[in-house]
């Protein structure tokens, strides 16, 4: 009995702030596959989607050890969240022009919370890139605020086109442990919810 308890008091926990059930979906595959023993116990809170200030704040509120933001590329953080990021992570200057997509590259010691950024648009970028399918066709420029709506639901239209019986049953038929280490090679945002499972790629 002591023996277990002490496992349990050693189980890592990883807080991670998402956009929606889609991500929160893949996320549990990702563990079913990196971590199939549970040795992490992977916390969300209980609300979804907000704008990309909403979802940081979730993480910058949590009390965890190991925090996460994970947000589409929609409206950029404002400034004051950008100056947050700055004093969390202990980095002089934070560029004007940097992407949100790019933040990350900045915080070289992980320190909280790690930014991930879905791209182009959304989740289903990461996913349409991940199952080398065609990127549909998108009003140009594609994250200006009259098309952006439009776009994401083009976007999630292409998914929800090919995956099938639900997202996690389709993973298991159709994607392997192999392919995703592979694909993170390239895909940046995939290299870094792997991070999540202590997988550098």
């Amino acid at each position: 009995m002591g023996k277990n308890k002490r496992n349990r008091q050693r189980k890592k926990i990883i807080f991670i702030a998402r956009e929606g059930i889609r991500e929160e979906k893949f996320l549990c595959y990702l563990q079913e596959l990196f971590d199939p023993e549970r040795t992490i116990t992977l916390k969300f809170p209980p609300e979804y989607g907000g704008n990309s200030n909403k979802i940081l704040d979730r993480a910058i509120k949590s009390f965890y050890s190991i925090n996460y933001a994970w947000f589409d590329e929609d409206n950029a953080l404002d400034e004051e969240h950008r100056e947050s990021l700055k004093s969390l992570w202990g980095i002089d200057e934070i560029p004007e022009n940097l992407k949100d997509s790019e933040l990350q590259t900045l915080n070289v010691k992980n320190k909280n919370p790690i930014i991930i950024v879905s791209h182009p648009l959304s989740v289903e970028g990461i996913l349409i890139r991940l199952f080398d399918k065609n990127m549909p066709k998108l009003e140009i420029p594609i994250d200006s605020p009259e098309n952006f709506e439009k776009n994401k639901n083009r976007m999630k239209s292409a998914v929800d086109g090919f995956i099938k019986n639900g997202d996690i049953e389709f993973y298991r038929q159709n994607l392997s442990k192999s392919l995703i280490l592979e694909k993170a090679a390239v895909i940046d945002e995939l290299k870094l919810l792997l991070t999540i499972f202590d997988k550098d790629i």
